[in-house]
């Protein structure tokens, strides 16, 4: 559902990487649907694999394709309209063993397919707590309609338009950049929780392709 940047991540001495709303932004892409990419975030000797806890998260190597482990970003964002701002990483839905499946989405003001998915994400996602499915969904917002990084401002004002209630973050130094194509917005992708890894990854609108990618996790968890 969002970003954009020509971000390259490396893992290096940093567990988890905190972003703070404002920064740099990168270059707009123009929304459509493709395949995704893949890049691989490489992990240097004593860094995240030798320091982590796989209690806390999975240990690396850490990468962007399916199959891979997706390493434990963290965003500044709310879990529902009214509550504070908050760091929220990947690691907290890693813990909670209620959770199965992992939706998280990249999205942009100016992006029309990101707008056209929200009411439908929105129900998709009403379906899944209505039947006590184990199904959190995680939306970053990258920029704004005049292509500035996002900040809480506007992630507010995006969450108000479209009365969502799913954990909602910005992504203003694009963190999730080497996770889609720049030149397709939304992005969309699916992980397994009980081992943090990607199963499922799209550039593009494909809510159905996004319900059957939850629906295989519920059933092989």
């Amino acid at each position: 559902m969002i970003f954009v940047g020509e971000v390259r991540m490396r893992v290096g001495t940093l567990g988890a990487i905190v972003v703070l709303c404002g920064g740099l932004m990168g270059a707009q892409g123009s929304c459509g649907g493709s395949s995704g990419p893949s890049t691989v975030i490489e992990q240097g000797k004593g860094g995240a694999a030798a320091q982590c806890d796989p209690k806390t998260y999975p240990c690396g190597p850490y990468g962007t394709q399916v199959g891979s482990v997706i390493q434990n970003l963290s965003f500044p964002g709310r879990v529902n309209a009214t509550a504070p701002v908050t760091t929220i990483s990947l690691s907290d839905f890693y813990q909670n063993k209620k959770i199965q499946a992992l939706a998280i989405s990249a999205t942009a003001w100016w992006c029309p397919p990101c707008n056209d998915e929200q009411p439908p994400a929105e129900k998709l996602y009403q379906g899944y707590q209505a039947e006590g499915d184990g199904v959190a969904f995680l939306e970053a917002s990258i920029q704004k309609t005049d292509g500035s990084p996002a900040d809480m401002t506007s992630t507010d004002a995006w969450r108000a338009k479209y009365n969502l209630t799913f954990d909602l973050v910005c992504d203003p130094t694009n963190v999730l950049q080497p996770y889609y194509n720049i030149n397709a917005f939304p992005m969309n992708m699916v992980v397994r929780t009980s081992d943090m890894r990607i199963v499922w990854q799209f550039n593009g609108e494909d809510m159905a392709g996004l319900k059957n990618a939850i629906d295989q996790v519920l059933a092989n968890p």
